[in-house]
């Protein structure tokens, strides 16, 4: 019967923080975050509005962003999946390179100064060549960090392209 009435206990108590929970979270939340500021809530939420819009539109102090400096040389590294080979290619910024049926153009490249965290961020177009009709589609416009090859690289059916620094 104890373990009856404790079973209960445990359903009874998960179904009421489902059904209710959520409001009275935010709703302490508001009050916390209202109480920590001395702001009435309506001033609080605009406040809060206000930053929000701000990051939307970038409007940065000189400070919370890092300089990068512009950089003339690329290192691009692509993997062949159908071989399993890893290529490593260094070309000039503005140069086309071809690799396989990929054509990668860089326009920009910029590289954070030593003293910085460690970050190459390259403005990158790549192609590829059809075989019916020869011509190039643009498969890939965008930019590509270093320091996070798994969000911003090239993943194609065929290859993976990424960067690795600028010079």
């Amino acid at each position: 019967m104890a373990y009856f009435i404790n079973f209960f206990k445990v359903i009874s108590s998960i179904l009421f923080v489902s059904l209710f929970g959520r409001e009275i979270y935010a709703q302490s939340v508001d009050l916390k975050a209202n109480a920590q500021d001395n702001l009435p809530k309506d001033d609080f939420l605009k406040e809060r509005d206000k930053q929000a819009e701000d990051i939307k539109i970038g409007q940065f102090s000189e400070n919370s962003l890092p300089a990068l400096l512009p950089a003339s040389k690329v290192v691009i590294q692509g993997l062949d999946k159908i071989t399993g080979r890893v290529f490593t290619i260094e070309t000039h910024v503005g140069k086309s390179i071809d690799f396989g049926r990929l054509k990668i153009i860089a326009h920009r490249c910029y590289k954070a100064p030593p003293e910085e965290i460690p970050e190459a961020i390259v403005d990158v177009d790549i192609y590829e060549k059809t075989t019916s009709s020869g011509e190039e589609v643009l498969i890939f416009k965008n930019k590509m960090y270093a320091s996070s090859p798994a969000v911003s690289a090239l993943d194609h059916p065929v290859y993976d392209i990424w960067i690795k620094d600028c010079f």
